[in-house]
């Protein structure tokens, strides 16, 4: 009979133990948070961003981790090639390996575009602790790898079918973060051709869409910069940003109207940008195992 109540007793500890909840979540989000996540469960929330820079990647983290301290299931959705986002999350279980997540998304971490930076690994750091700790978070990248020659138009609707697919019976925070252009609900001319948005494309639910918003600073770029003189010329690493918020505007806020509302749905104000370099500086697509 003691053998029983010993063996009964260790069988409820071991069960208490596998169903024990998650630990309590430290988050530091925006202001707003709370209003934006209200309209989470009806809508796939876009934010627009500034490549290469800390803010953006720590306020899609800080979205998340209130999402998750509700106890909702919360998908993160990045700029990165699809074909590589399954192989990326699957290398956020376990013991965070920085080779393994490298591996898993070589054409991300080697573009040098302001994608792959520090600040995105140190946000895929903490989507593997969450999911170490037992909460339901997950991440999947949508952009599209095109065959023949580039069309802006063409990824755009890539992007959007491959959110789509990804979102597919999933009902809980899906938040994503793209290049400011993607992140539009409304077409616009670029180049000589009119771009219709990813997020005026998404379909598996209406999209939120925010706008960043800062008071300048630096983010590492890799981009054409028209000179005063008419000459352009490449720019890779930290580049000097003007604001391009209101002067009156409250850092680390969330605001759910906009300015350009057919264009946003509101914005998020960071304050000043710092850049984020390359999380892998020096490694090239010959570093892949793939």
């Amino acid at each position: 009979m003691q053998l029983r109540l010993a063996l009964t007793s260790a069988a409820l500890i071991l069960a208490a133990c596998a169903h024990s909840p998650p630990p309590a979540l430290t988050c530091d989000p925006y202001a707003g948070t709370e209003d934006l996540l209200d309209r989470a469960a009806g809508h796939v929330i876009v934010l627009g961003e500034m490549h290469g820079t800390h803010q953006s990647p720590e306020a899609v983290q800080q979205i998340a981790c209130a999402a998750l301290a509700r106890g909702e299931s919360v998908r993160i959705g990045l700029e990165a090639v699809s074909s590589q986002g399954a192989a990326l999350d699957a290398a956020l279980d376990g013991t965070f390996d920085e080779e393994a997540v490298f591996q898993a998304a070589p054409l991300m971490w080697t573009s040098l575009d302001g994608r792959g930076t520090g600040a995105v690994l140190g946000l895929l750091k903490q989507v593997g602790r969450w999911r170490a700790d037992g909460f339901d978070v997950s991440v999947f990248a949508f952009d599209a790898m095109l065959k023949g020659p580039f069309s802006p138009a063409a990824r755009d609707t890539a992007m959007a079918e491959t959110v789509d697919l990804e979102l597919t019976g999933f009902d809980g925070v899906a938040v994503l973060f793209t290049g400011s252009f993607h992140a539009q609900k409304q077409p616009f001319d670029y180049a000589g051709e009119t771009i219709t948005p990813m997020a005026s494309m998404i379909r598996i639910r209406p999209v939120f869409s925010l706008q960043m918003h800062h008071t300048g600073g630096e983010a590492w770029v890799n981009a054409a910069i028209e000179q005063d003189d008419g000459t352009i010329t490449e720019s890779i690493g930290p580049l000097k940003m003007g604001a391009n918020g209101r002067p009156d505007g409250v850092a680390r806020t969330i605001e759910l109207t906009s300015e350009l509302p057919d264009a946003y749905d509101g914005s998020y104000m960071t304050g000043p940008i710092t850049a984020s370099p390359p999380a892998f500086p020096g490694r090239t697509l010959a570093d892949s195992a793939n």
